[in-house]
């Protein structure tokens, strides 16, 4: 399945998870439910039992990850008990994903804004749901 034909299912999705070790990172990404009537019956995806694309987003041999348009040179993890995708761009090289992060309590009520953007080598999904002849 090729992710870029459905980037924009991922409005109002989910950032589940960021796994980030050496020069490689994983997105682990949930889209909003999704119609069946609004997708193409030729290319159909597999959706979760929630009516979700669900899966990881890898980016596989890193060239830089910038926050805010800032070079960042740490480790890229999710700090936040939520992360809603506002908007997620999927190039052949380039991944570009606006966040808003939220903190709930106990912890300090926060929500904050970035614009996140990865180039690697590889970028390429992974869909945690299989098809049922696989």
């Amino acid at each position: 399945m090729d992710i870029r034909n459905y980037v924009n299912f991922f409005h109002d999705g989910t950032l589940i998870d960021i796994k980030h070790i050496n020069n490689n990172l994983q997105l682990f990404i949930e889209s909003f439910p999704i119609d069946q009537n609004d997708l193409s019956n030729n290319d159909l995806p597999f959706l979760s039992p929630n009516n979700t694309l669900k899966g990881t987003l890898h980016a596989d041999g890193i060239k830089y990850i910038k926050i805010e348009k800032k070079l960042f040179h740490e480790i890229l993890c999710k700090e936040y008990d939520d992360g809603e995708i506002l908007d997620l761009v999927v190039n052949k090289n380039t991944i570009i994903i606006i966040i808003e992060w939220k903190n709930f309590p106990p912890k300090k009520r926060i929500i904050v804004t970035n614009e996140i953007e990865i180039e690697s080598e590889v970028i390429y999904w992974e869909s945690v749901v299989k098809k049922a002849n696989d």
